[in-house]
């Protein structure tokens, strides 16, 4: 088999020899494979590619003989181009992105030649990567095509000249400013358009880069000013001239205004009084106007008048200060109040204002204009009013009172040493950008501001009001304040209130503490009464309870053995509660009268179990869990049973109500030990929210209590009764929340009850 490559023909349906295209000429078969350009052999029908060489390999980057196993359509880089119409013979393929076998894709150029053979129509194609040469015209392509964006979409004229002063290229903006079409502009002289005043002649001779403002010319005939701004280029060996036109007619126009409006203006403020000064910050000359040299009482020949000599030492840094702080444009105009020494060497107070009228490009300050008007007697004035309002706050401070000035006008709010004091502020706070609203309650900002808005309006002769304030702790105090309207502006409307302070804090409290100890008085008042009738109640009802007690006993009598234990289990109970009711009556009655109680040795931890089996359906109501922790064999307490058993009732009850509100877990505690001093202690405790400083700072004391309807006396009598039996009742915070109260009674001494 010879080694060959060959270009494959139809008749290579089945493996053929590499020989088989000898019909071709050996000739062209070398020259196939040894082209520096890739090639192929393409069937026009199938698209099929029947042979490819080795230049071919390189440009796709796979071996001829996988090429050979491809159709022409895979080898594009567009699917939509992969059906290449060979079959229309054309011999320049359209250009065409072909990829490699990496996915790169460079452009193809592509030239077929077409030839037949054994009845097959075949295409050989030339494919060569223009890769750098489509870089090449993309740049240029972009090139041109930035010049013409930037060159139409400039917002400035430019016309583009040729060496024969003609135009070759005119910006949309230079049409619209010449009223010529662009076609119709194209070929024109210069001279049409700038001028005879132009010298076009020098432009390619001298090369001017600036033509200062001359008369063009529009093509209805009108006339315009305009200043050339020329460069020069060559494109493609053509010498070209880029004038870029700015129209300054309404510039001149407006700078001629100007000048008229200053002359009328230096007239205007030099007949109102006012001396006008013209200083041109570049050669720093200064001119002053002959009633700026009045007022200062220099005549009109003063020779080397310096402005700046004339100021007083001691206001120089704060005049330049306002002038350098207007020239770098933190300020919109140059304000200023200071003294100028006159001819006769004493002082008078100017107030100066200014304004830049031109600067150059970079910005700088060219040329400045401004008045000075002498303000002396106001100056004085002034300074006598201040004397007075110092006199005045003096007098009002050593009374205590702090003093505010408001300026409705630009509503600042300026603060005496002692107002900030009152409300424990410094004199460097409450300063810049200080509001009423900023120290007003938020219960009581509206009330207040509704307040000012009334005054200030006329509905009120005086401005007062009794308020509370933000201290500088983030608390409130209660302030009295008071304003007058001091100074009227334009229309009559109010311009300036200044008022005080006044620290009424202490007054509030006592008329709390008055107001508290009133209610206190009357509560006890209606006690007394409740008392009374307790008392009347207490005889009234202590013969019914006899008459239940007797009874009870009477039945268990009759019924005798034979009756039922849940039948005689009740009557017991009822006459057990019957002569505890009847206990509870006498003790009522006896606490009203201040009776004295009976000493008897008494179980505490039977008291204790009794009283839990009474709560015990309060507890289930409230969700809450009795828990007992009592010490086996103590000693007995000496003391009244049913007045320890009023003392841990009230403590138990104290203690389901703390937790009916709480979440979690709600368990009551209660626990019994021999104490110190031969005494037995019991401690209730509850998982509730706990009692805050205030609650127990008087919390055994009459009338304290935390419960919206309580009366406050719960714990008042339990502090009487323990104390009454010589021992102490006191509270304890828990570790995790909560309350405990805890009391300690003697026990009982041999010999004491004998």
């Amino acid at each position: 088999m010879s080694t060959r490559r060959h270009i494959a023909g139809p008749e290579d349906a089945a493996p053929q020899p590499r020989g088989r295209l000898h019909t071709l000429g050996i000739q062209l078969e070398q020259t196939f494979l040894a082209a520096a350009e890739a090639m192929l052999v393409v069937d026009c029908e199938s698209l099929s590619i029947l042979d490819a060489n080795p230049a071919a390999g390189r440009l796709y980057g796979q071996a001829p003989e996988q090429l050979q196993k491809l159709g022409y359509g895979d080898l594009s880089a567009d699917s939509a181009q992969r059906n290449d119409p060979i079959g229309e013979r054309r011999e320049r393929i359209p250009l065409r992105f072909h990829r490699r076998s990496d996915e790169s894709r460079f452009p193809a150029e592509i030239v077929a030649r077409y030839f037949h053979r054994d009845g097959r129509d075949l295409a050989l194609l030339s494919i060569r990567d223009i890769t750098g040469r489509t870089q090449q015209e993309r740049a240029r392509l972009d090139s041109e095509l930035k010049y013409r964006a930037v060159f139409d979409a400039a917002p400035y004229p430019i016309v583009l000249l040729n060496a024969a002063g003609r135009v070759v290229d005119a910006n949309p903006s230079a049409t619209v400013l010449y009223g010529y079409p662009r076609e119709e502009m194209l070929g024109l002289n210069a001279a049409r358009l700038f001028g005879d005043e132009s010298p076009i002649e020098d432009l390619f001779s001298a090369r001017p880069a600036f033509i200062p403002a001359t008369t063009h010319r529009r093509q209805d005939g009108s006339h315009f000013l305009a200043e050339i701004t020329l460069s020069f280029t060559n494109q493609r060996d053509n010498l070209l001239v880029l004038a870029v036109v700015r129209d300054v007619t309404d510039e001149r126009r407006t700078l001629e205004r100007l000048r008229e409006a200053e002359e009328r203006w230096r007239f205007a403020l030099e007949g109102a009084g006012d001396g006008v000064w013209d200083w041109n910050i570049a050669s720093n000359e200064f001119y002053q106007s002959p009633r700026w040299r009045e007022m200062l009482g220099y005549d009109g020949e003063s020779p080397g008048l310096v402005w700046n000599k004339l100021i007083h030492p001691d206001d120089k840094q704060y005049v330049y200060g306002n002038l350098d702080a207007y020239q770098r444009g933190d300020t919109p105009l140059y304000q200023s109040e200071f003294r100028l020494r006159c001819a006769d060497g004493t002082y008078k107070w100017f107030a100066a204002r200014g304004k830049i009228l031109s600067r150059d490009a970079s910005g700088k300050p060219l040329r400045m204009l401004g008045t000075h008007r002498d303000i002396t007697h106001s100056r004085r004035m002034m300074e006598d009013l201040r004397a007075s309002e110092q006199r005045w706050q003096f007098a009002l401070e050593g009374h205590g009172d702090g003093l505010w000035d408001w300026d409705l006008l630009s509503g600042r709010i300026m603060l005496s040493r002692q107002f900030k004091q009152i409300l424990g502020y410094g004199s460097d706070d409450l300063t810049e950008g200080f509001d009423w609203d900023d120290l007003a309650h938020p219960d009581e900002r509206r009330r207040t501001r509704e307040l000012f808005d009334r005054y200030l309006a006329g509905e009120m002769p005086l401005l007062a009001a009794e308020t509370r304030m933000r201290c500088r702790d983030g608390s409130h105090k209660w302030v009295a304040l008071r304003g007058k309207i001091m100074e009227y502006g334009s229309l009559n409307r109010p311009s300036r209130v200044i008022g005080t302070l006044r620290d009424i804090q202490e007054t509030k409290q006592r008329e709390e503490r008055d107001r508290n100890e009133q209610e206190q008085l009357a509560h006890a008042g209606r006690l007394i009464t409740l008392g009374e009738m307790a008392s009347a109640l207490a005889h009234e009802l202590n013969q019914p309870l006899t008459a239940i007690r007797n009874f009870s006993a009477l039945g268990l009598r009759r019924l005798g053995d034979s009756a039922p234990e849940q039948v005689k289990a009740t009557l017991e109970i009822i006459a057990e509660q019957a002569m505890r009711a009847g206990e509870i009556v006498r003790r009522a009655r006896n606490f009203v009268r201040k009776g004295e109680v009976s000493f008897a040795p008494v179980q505490i931890n039977q008291v204790v179990t009794d009283m839990c089996r009474f709560a015990e359906l309060d507890a289930l109501a409230a969700g809450v869990q009795i828990a007992l922790e009592l010490q086996d064999e103590l000693p007995p307490a000496s003391g009244d049973r049913s007045s320890l058993e009023q003392l841990v009732m009230n403590l138990i009850k104290n203690g389901i109500e703390a937790m009916e509100s709480t979440e979690g877990e709600r368990r009551l505690t209660i626990r019994t030990a021999l104490g110190g001093n031969d005494s037995i202690e019991c401690e209730v405790a509850d998982l509730g929210e706990g009692l805050s400083e205030k609650v127990r700072a008087g919390l055994f004391e009459p009338f304290v209590t935390t419960k919206p309807d309580g009366v406050g006396l719960g714990l008042a009598i339990c502090r009487t009764i323990v104390e009454n039996h010589g021992g102490r009742l006191w509270f304890e915070p828990t570790r995790r929340r909560g309350a405990a109260f805890r009391f300690a009674v003697p026990i009982v001494r041999k010999g004491r009850h004998d």
